[in-house]
């Protein structure tokens, strides 16, 4: 028996690097508000954890639920931290967070689990140290250079600064620059600059390289289509679960995945792309082969490749590594949920506007 747990937490608990660190407001309501989304790739007779409030708000809305979703419901069991008792420990034989960090290992532990249920101190190191962005920067300019040896037009400019005159050398090169906080995530700590550094810009990169050390720096195309591939890994092999794409604001945040047949996906990319479908296969092929290498004996579970396809002077691009998300992510749900339904209502009302629906 697995059980699962939605912590959205994950990845602002990464960046603080402890197991006593406090969820922040958002991250907190989000618990409350989507903690039944493992019910989406939980498999029956498996356990989720829940919060109280999530129970509550689950039992307002018993009679507005629609039959997919009550059918998925009553196939597992939802349990709240005080539920998990010694014996209950006893049948349960894998833990599947959303991603894993030090804090809920700290609080699993404390709330009975077995050792061997949880990661070590070097798996908790190494998801820390490949979430920072130094790994995609140092990644990429390799696998770009793959991808044009195959005849993909491939692109990815990208330089990790320290400081201010690097950042200022990135932009005499390539005049308008996008800045990334190396622990940002759903677009969040993401800036444009055009030209020349504003005062505000000047403020936001000196706290950055103060805090974090350093800033991801990428030369800025037109973006054409937000798309990534979902894999999951046994900490050997590497398997692709399939594409996703999403829309995102003016600002590049994260606005929503879309929710379609993965034929209706794969044509999207493709047409972005101006490639065919055997282009698509070789580009998943590869990039699986290097998340392989990357993440061999170092990780397992399930993982997300941020991708685009951007606008450049030779005709459409691929930047194939746009950010690497070592746990499940909202493209990973997204799949679920196009296996399930493809219509909104027929999932409770606090997740029926995570996605866009295709018609």
């Amino acid at each position: 028996m697995t059980l699962h747990l939605f912590n959205p937490s994950h990845d602002e608990a990464l960046a603080a690097n402890s197991p006593y660190y406090y969820p922040s407001t958002i991250a907190r309501r989000l618990q409350t508000e989507w903690g039944l989304l493992p019910v989406l790739w939980a498999q029956p007779g498996d356990c989720v954890l829940v919060d109280e409030d999530t129970l509550q708000t689950l039992s307002d809305q018993a009679d507005s639920c629609g039959s997919v979703w009550a059918e998925k419901l009553s196939a597992v069991r939802l349990l709240t931290l005080r539920q998990l008792t010694p014996r209950l420990w006893q049948q349960i034989t894998h833990i599947v967070p959303w991603g894993w960090d030090p804090l809920q290992r700290h609080r699993l532990r404390k709330a009975g689990a077995p050792e061997n249920l949880l990661p070590s101190d070097d798996e908790l190191a190494h998801i820390h140290q490949r979430r920072r962005r130094e790994s995609p920067v140092c990644r990429q300019p390799q696998l770009v250079a793959q991808l044009r040896q195959m005849g993909i037009h491939a692109v990815g400019e990208t330089r990790l600064v320290r400081s201010l005159d690097e950042v200022s050398q990135a932009l005499a090169s390539w005049q308008r620059v996008v800045c990334k906080s190396l622990w940002s995530c759903s677009g969040r700590g993401v800036f444009v600059i055009d030209g020349a550094t504003t005062p505000s810009d000047t403020g936001r990169l000196r706290r950055l390289l103060r805090e974090q050390g350093g800033v991801e720096v990428q030369k800025a195309y037109d973006r054409l289509l937000d798309f990534a591939l979902e894999f999951s890994t046994d900490g050997s092999a590497v398997h692709y679960l399939g594409a996703s794409a999403f829309e995102t604001n003016a600002s590049g945040g994260y606005a929503g995945d879309i929710v379609a047949p993965q034929a209706h996906i794969e044509q999207q990319i493709c047409a972005a792309l101006h490639t065919d479908e055997a282009s698509l296969r070789r580009i998943i092929q590869t990039v699986g082969t290097e998340a392989r290498h990357l993440l061999a004996h170092r990780y397992s579970g399930p993982f997300g490749i941020d991708m685009m396809a951007v606008g450049t002077p030779q005709g459409p691009a691929l930047m194939p590594c746009i950010e690497l998300n070592l746990r499940r992510t909202m493209g990973h749900v997204a799949l679920n949920v196009a296996k399930l339904t493809l219509k909104r209502e027929f999932l409770p009302p606090q997740l029926q506007n995570l996605w866009y629906f295709y018609t």
